[in-house]
């Protein structure tokens, strides 16, 4: 009779032990299987991994501005135009318009967890279309005989439904102010601060209730962690095993791990990954956002320290769960599957509309309106291509 197989701790770690390019043996397996080359995909993530690394550190200094991996939106750049003394000409129109698609922070990752794909003017609702998940790995009979036609191949596109709503919010400009400074000027900078909040508001709908919302994921690509198995000191925690079953679950590799500055701290805690990745002599001992994309083949780790004040609230929350990781596959290419993308109706500055009117009512001189809106919707295009570990910190 054969001794029965003892499996300790330690082996477990020897297995998990990185390969020669950084990465987890099993997840370099898993990645193959999607087509993904682990050692180019390792040799793209180290050349980034020093600019990873630097912002994750800023992230982690005392500061007010939240960190993410890089930036996702490219300078806007104005169109020159003559104005017209009409206040209500098209070429203030296009002008307002771009201020409020500049007033988008750098601190904002709706855009790049949800690329915006832009539909038709007017289309509040309809369906698009993307590449099939199942039709070129469809089982179907090849066989030919003199008599039949050979079988017809499944669709390879697949239609996704979308509905659209309205957004926006509205403020004013008194005209009195003209006096001190040219209303335009006026006009324009209360707009890119009505611009901000709008975005805010689309910030909490796409990451906090749409990326941190489980739901939104299939039951087979949801982890939650209770009791001991938490990664900041549960006793039991084994946050490579975690992760190895939601990128297993999952039916694309992810691009994108997404963390709060809490929850990435609780990564950091986490005994089994520290003793793993001591084996890096850059991290000195502690685990960087390089590392982890690294050793678990994801390009894009994103820690972000955003802030909003709930409605009715006394103190700052974090837009990104404390408690949850993300883990999503991005492609901002509309024929592609992916998680989600954020639908937008063309119109304006990538969907973003700037209406201004003279209201004569009240002061002495009239109010300048001004309401910045877009007509949009968060849609999740595949559950499965997305997985979210929820109760990883304590």
């Amino acid at each position: 009779m054969s001794s029965p197989l003892i499996v300790d701790s330690a082996q477990r770690r020897r297995s998990a032990k990185p390969t020669a390019f950084g990465m987890n043996p099993a997840i370099a397996e898993r990645l193959a299987s999607f087509g993904v080359d682990p050692r180019e995909l390792a040799h793209d993530i180290g050349q980034r991994r020093g600019e990873i690394n630097a912002r994750a550190d800023a992230a982690m200094a005392p500061s007010t501005v939240p960190v993410t991996h890089h930036a996702r939106r490219a300078p806007v750049q104005h169109t020159l135009s003559e104005l017209s003394l009409n206040p209500s000409d098209v070429s203030q129109q296009l002008l307002l318009n771009e201020t409020a698609l500049a007033s988008y922070e750098d601190s904002f990752i709706q855009d790049e967890v949800a690329p915006v794909q832009l539909v038709a003017p007017n289309l509040r609702e309809g369906k698009f279309y993307v590449s099939s998940r199942s039709a070129d790995r469809a089982e179907v009979d090849d066989t030919l005989s003199d008599s039949a036609r050979a079988t017809r191949v499944p669709s390879g596109i697949s239609s996704v439904e979308f509905a659209l709503k309205d957004y926006g919010l509205e403020s004013d400009v008194n005209d009195q102010l003209a006096t001190e400074h040219p209303l335009l000027e006026n006009v324009s900078t209360e707009t890119e601060r009505l611009a901000q909040l709008v975005f805010m508001q689309q910030e909490l709908r796409v990451v906090r209730t749409g990326i941190f919302t489980s739901t939104n994921y299939n039951s087979a690509c949801r982890r939650t962690l209770s009791g001991g198995y938490n990664w900041n000191g549960g006793a039991n925690a084994a946050p490579v095993a975690d992760m190895q079953a939601m990128i297993a679950a999952a039916d694309a590799p992810f691009t994108h791990a997404v963390f709060s500055i809490e929850t990435f701290q609780a990564a950091q805690a986490a005994v089994e990954l520290r003793e793993i990745l001591l084996s890096h002599p850059s991290n000195a001992g502690l685990l960087t956002a390089g590392d982890f994309g690294m050793y678990f083949g994801i390009p894009n780790v994103v820690i972000n320290r955003g802030q909003y004040m709930a409605v009715g609230g006394s103190s700052m929350s974090r837009i990104c769960s404390t408690t949850a990781l993300a883990l999503l596959h991005v492609n901002a290419d509309p024929r592609r599957r992916a998680f989600a993308r954020q639908i937008r109706m063309r119109d304006g500055a990538n969907g973003i509309v700037v209406t201004t009117w003279f209201d004569k009512a009240p002061g002495k001189k009239g109010f300048t309106r001004i309401k910045v809106a877009h007509t949009s919707q968060f849609k999740v295009i595949d559950d499965r291509y997305g997985a979210i570990i929820t109760g990883m910190r304590a």
